[in-house]
């Protein structure tokens, strides 16, 4: 599973001519490779048939208004793939506006019983499996994902596994959650989940600063181990 970014190169407002990741103007998707050689090299689909999470809008470089900058924007972040029950399984990360005003942020869920089918991809829209990515360049309408126990685990999300000592499932990332003593804690985090539906609260694994606000400025000093 690919995370793959679009930064507009040519809006005025943006960065033009800048394609990496300082250009503030961020459009997400996520696409697919297979590899045969055990991970040696990777090979994907012509695009747009490589692409597995469609954002259900375009990107619009004018949507955000009076001239600011838009983005970002869309699917982020897909984890490693579970199976589960003869499906497979990986959670990811959206954003489902570009206007920060009507931003919403959240950790969603997707399955598939065949990974060399980009297109059999369902998301979770809060019933079922339900949810098809849909190329919103070929007027296809669909909707943005369900998020998964939004007032548990927020936007965590990152690492997925099966964790055969708790027999449960495990995410791992980093965020901002209250710690054992309901204080703000920037750092890593895990949360655990019987159904990859319903989510426990986090626990903390490492306080540490994250390199982005609130969890940019924190005065500690680290020592590798």
């Amino acid at each position: 599973l690919i995370h793959n970014e679009y930064h507009d190169s040519f809006y005025e407002h943006c960065k033009p001519g800048v394609t990496d990741s300082s250009n503030p103007c961020w459009y997400n998707s996520f696409g697919y490779a297979s590899s045969t050689d055990g991970g040696k090299t990777f090979r994907h689909s012509n695009g747009p048939n490589h692409v597995i999470a469609f954002p259900p809008i375009q990107w619009d470089s004018d949507s955000n208004p009076n001239g600011r900058i838009p983005g970002p924007y869309g699917y982020f972040e897909p984890s490693n793939i579970v199976k589960k029950d003869n499906y497979y399984y990986s959670v990811f990360f959206a954003i489902t506006s570009p206007i920060p005003h009507y931003q919403t942020r959240g950790t969603c869920l997707m399955r598939t019983n065949d990974l060399s089918n980009p297109s059999s991809w369902r998301f979770w829209d809060g019933q079922g499996f339900n949810g098809q990515f849909k190329n919103p360049y070929t007027n296809q309408v669909s909707n943005w994902c369900t998020f998964v126990s939004k007032q548990n685990i927020n936007t965590l999300h990152g690492s997925l596994t099966y964790n055969t000592y708790l027999e449960k499932h495990m995410i791992v990332g980093s965020g901002v959650f209250n710690n054992e003593n309901n204080q703000q804690t920037c750092g890593f985090w895990f949360a655990l989940s019987n159904d990859l539906i319903n989510w426990e609260k986090p626990q903390l694994l490492k306080e540490g600063p994250l390199g982005h606000p609130p969890c940019d400025n924190l005065n500690y000093n680290y020592v590798a181990d």
